[in-house]
């Protein structure tokens, strides 16, 4: 047997609202004369922090910095980090935590791309019909059939009786030989494995402006014909236009009739030390390019790309301990395995490494999978519209080589005539390099990339400035074991791995102790998180962060 512990959980965010720069007596008599009046954009900006959102559902918090507000992009700069940052986290263009996203589509491949060029045939397994135990019951149009352009054939004449047909317990939808798609009962092989079936749609999820989609393509055709439906909205319609790998351009039109285009495209691609189907990419995202309104007007969002861009490696382990009876057993087949590993999830069949250990041995085990993306990268270059144009800087980064950090904005009117200038001011975080770490596939990785982190350290809104604060708790190397079950820092430089320690749980202790705590622990999770901010008017809001509270379901 083996077991797998997957727990998710996030830091709960408190604020602390400390504003130094006007009296609560000023604020209560603006409040009752003068209830409307007009603020500067810096005081403007301190009462929005004064309504910072919180989820009392999860502990985080909405954080935002308005840059510059045209009238169809309000261009935001948005702390995303309020839950913590884990260990194998990575800066963005503006730093660790922080984010600038107009508007992203992100496709998740399961099983067959359904973007894949559509000269490539293949048939779509309905998921309707997962679940159903007979072929003959709804909505199968009959028992048997040869193929979709033949009628029914009786039961028992070119196919057994569905009684005789024994059911393959797993995760197949087969009789034996025979399996189901779109209403055919037909000799084939799994579905699940043959390439020729697409056992599910690929989910597209799009995030833009205030707008958030969740769609897919239409199973209800046989073929790899494109039709989206969307699952969580209404009067959404949404077109794609395919002219190769690199050039896929969605349209989404909105109830109120405005166009969003996206076409630029970043295709992502996965190396890993698990053996997979091998595919053309392995998941895609589209940046929004485009906005028309129904009166014409346009917003168009040009972009620069930086190809063969890699990600620090993410990895996963897993433990076994194999126990031998019998001295005289020297088979390698698996035998008596108990298995732990970081994610975990019940599973009882037998990874083909996992061997019975031959006499002398002590029957221990430890894998290490890594996976490690490579993708090109869109960045913002600029901004048209009929209020101006938006150009952005860039330039190079110490903990990415072959990223880039985000340096300025400005906003120039229709005359080219400079109106607003967004400053970034960055340093790095240094990390603490004594703990235990990963080396797998660290050869391809630069030092600088696990030791040093984007830092943003203030913003400059033409003459306005906004300084930031972090706690000084200093995150581990990227690669490092220092970690608790979240993935959040802990402090523990003594693990040797990220496999939880048997004798924490309360049926396992007997596998023994290895050394390991992946408990979390407040004072380290909170490393390098976003403390206080202080205005351009000296005022400032501090945060304060707890863990969240869950019952042990494992350890007594």
């Amino acid at each position: 047997m083996s077991l797998k512990i997957k727990i998710f959980c996030a830091l709960v965010f408190i604020t602390t609202i400390n504003i130094s720069a006007q009296t609560v007596t000023g604020a209560e008599i603006q409040k009752k004369y003068m209830p409307n009046a007009p603020l500067t954009p810096s005081a403007a900006s301190l009462f929005k922090f004064q309504e910072i959102g919180l989820n009392e559902y999860n502990g985080s918090a909405n954080i935002s910095i308005p840059l510059v507000q045209l009238s169809q992009i309000p261009l935001n700069l948005t702390y995303t980090a309020t839950s913590g940052n884990r260990v194998n986290d990575e800066p963005g263009i503006v730093g660790l935590g922080w984010d600038m996203n107009l508007g992203t589509i992100v496709q998740s491949i399961n099983d067959i791309d359904d973007l894949q060029p559509l000269y490539f045939q293949y048939f779509k397994q309905r998921p309707d019909f997962q679940g159903y135990v007979y072929p003959s019951d709804y909505p199968y149009s009959c028992a048997f059939r040869v193929n979709q352009h033949d009628g029914c054939d009786y039961d028992g004449t070119l196919y057994p009786k569905v009684s005789e047909i024994p059911v393959i317990i797993g995760n197949k939808i087969t009789y034996e030989g025979y399996t189901i798609y779109n209403g055919i009962f037909t000799p084939t092989n799994d579905i699940i494995k043959n390439g020729n079936f697409d056992s599910e749609p690929d989910v597209f999820t799009a995030n833009f402006l205030g707008h958030s989609l969740t769609f897919i393509n239409d199973f209800s055709t046989t073929s790899n014909t494109l039709s989206f439906k969307v699952l969580n909205k209404v009067g959404y319609k949404i077109s794609l236009t395919y002219v190769n790998n690199n050039e896929i351009k969605f349209t989404i039109t909105a109830p109120t009739g405005t166009i969003y285009e996206f076409n630029a495209l970043e295709n992502i691609k996965n190396e890993s030390s698990v053996p997979s189907v091998e595919t053309i990419v392995d998941s895609r995202s589209w940046k929004l390019t485009k906005i028309i309104e129904p009166n014409k007007k346009e917003t168009v969002i040009d972009y620069i790309n930086i190809a063969n861009v890699s990600n620090n490696p993410s990895y996963s382990q897993e433990f076994t301990k194999s126990k031998v009876l019998s001295k005289q057993h020297t088979s390698f087949m698996p035998f008596n395995k108990i298995t732990l590993d970081y994610f975990g999830q019940s599973q009882t069949s037998y990874p083909d490494y996992v061997f019975i250990p031959a006499e002398g041995s002590n029957g221990e085990y430890l894998k290490t999978f890594y996976n490690l993306s490579k993708q090109n990268v869109k960045l913002i270059s600029s901004i048209t519209s009929n209020e101006g144009k938006l150009n952005f800087y860039y330039s190079n980064r110490t903990d990415h080589p072959l990223s880039q950090k985000l340096d300025s904005i400005v906003l120039n009117n229709p005359n080219n005539r400079r109106i607003q200038r967004v400053k970034f001011a960055y340093s790095y975080f240094n990390a603490i390099t004594t703990t235990n770490f990963f080396t797998e596939y660290q050869g391809n990785v630069n030092p600088n990339t696990n030791i040093y982190r984007l830092k943003l350290n203030s913003i400059t809104i033409n003459d306005q400035q906004y300084d930031f604060a972090y706690n000084s708790q200093n995150l581990p190397q990227k690669n490092s074991f220092a970690m608790d079950y979240w993935g959040y820092y802990n402090g523990s430089s003594q693990n040797t791995s990220i496999i939880p320690n048997p004798i924490q749980f309360k049926y396992y202790s007997f596998i023994g102790d290895n050394g390991n705590n992946l408990n979390a622990n407040e004072t380290f999770a909170k490393a390098s998180i976003l403390e206080k901010i202080i205005y351009p008017t000296k005022g400032y809001t501090t945060f304060e962060y707890e863990l969240n509270e869950a019952n042990n379901l494992f350890y007594s």
